[in-house]
């Protein structure tokens, strides 16, 4: 209940609220109709945030990053001409913690969530909810599904061509996470996922940038960490709802044509790229003028010093992580 009524000044309201525990108590009710009481109080926007944690299994640590990115490619954001809906994201979490909903695990260095979880009665209570107003079913065919994220932890697992195939058939999927599980291929069927926001593979044996990616126009993040990469295509330019790309370190962009670029990029975080021309030549443009975190490899280099000197055109720029 202090969740509810810690920042209520409203008597009216604090009335409501007693009136609504002693009616439970009196029914003699379970718990969860009482933890319920701060899920009915939630902002309408905020509910399907919470609901989302029906997804995670039991004690799953979510990463607040990886949570935050999934609420805004699955559209549960209300878009702000005034404020970054990272920021807006970030409002949401805190007020499900403030609410007692949800829990902060760990910290990050900024005293910002860095990974939270939900208690498990909780957790029965979100499923319940979920599935009441339809958020949340169990469907047979994949081709219904909108996300599909794994938790496994075995890195022995992998994505077989059946799977693939079962998988290309989702053309609603929007959310596609491989978590662990090994990716030794990625068909071209993949390129008829059109609604797909947020990618995730887990291709160490890949070394090549998989050529179907710069048509999936609805993209926002793409983690290709475990790639083997050493370079991107510069089609990538035409990414432009591309806001998260996450590249395994070395990795160098292409110089970028007034052919392929002709606007500035929707990146708001990059990470690892290694200093070279390409990425120089992008600062210099502006391209990166949305950019809210950046990390870069190779700081001994003679381009990494020259990419230095051009940061201050990257206003909005948070974060720069540099890896030796």
């Amino acid at each position: 209940m202090a969740g509810i009524l810690v920042e209520e000044k409203s008597l009216n309201k604090w009335h409501r609220t007693m009136d609504d525990v002693n009616s439970i108590l009196a029914e003699d009710r379970t718990s969860s109709e009482i933890l319920a009481l701060s899920y009915y109080d939630l902002p309408r926007e905020v509910k399907p945030c919470f609901l989302y944690f029906a997804a995670f299994s039991d004690d799953f640590e979510v990463p607040a990053r990886q949570l935050i990115r999934l609420w805004e490619v699955e559209g549960f954001i209300l878009k702000s001409q005034e404020r970054n809906v990272e920021y807006i994201t970030k409002d949401y979490l805190e007020n499900l913690i403030d609410l007692y909903l949800v829990q902060a695990e760990k910290f990050g260095v900024d005293g910002g969530v860095k990974t939270c979880r939900i208690h498990n009665l909780l957790r029965e209570l979100c499923i319940t909810e979920a599935i009441k107003e339809n958020f949340l079913e169990s469907r047979s065919e994949l081709k219904y599904v909108h996300s599909i994220q794994s938790f496994d932890c075995d890195t022995t697992r992998k994505v077989s061509k059946k799977n693939w195939e079962a998988i290309s058939k989702g053309k609603l999927l929007r959310v596609l996470d491989f978590g662990s599980t090994m990716v030794e291929e990625v068909p071209n069927d993949a390129k008829d996922l059109l609604n797909l926001r947020y990618l995730k593979i887990n291709a160490p044996s890949l070394t090549k940038f998989p050529t179907f990616l710069v048509n999936l126009w609805n993209l926002q993040k793409l983690d290709m960490r475990s790639f083997e990469l050493t370079n991107v295509l510069d089609r990538i330019y035409k990414m432009q709802n591309l806001r998260h790309l996450f590249l395994p370190e070395a990795v160098k962009f292409p110089e970028p044509s007034s052919k392929l670029l002709d606007s500035e990029l929707s990146l708001q975080t990059l990470s690892t790229v290694a200093p070279g021309q390409g990425i120089t030549t992008l600062v210099r443009m502006g391209a990166f003028a949305r950019m809210t975190r950046l990390g870069l490899s190779d700081s001994n280099s003679e381009a990494y010093w020259n990419l230095l000197v051009d940061l201050n055109k990257m206003q909005n720029l948070e974060s720069l992580k540099i890896a030796s």
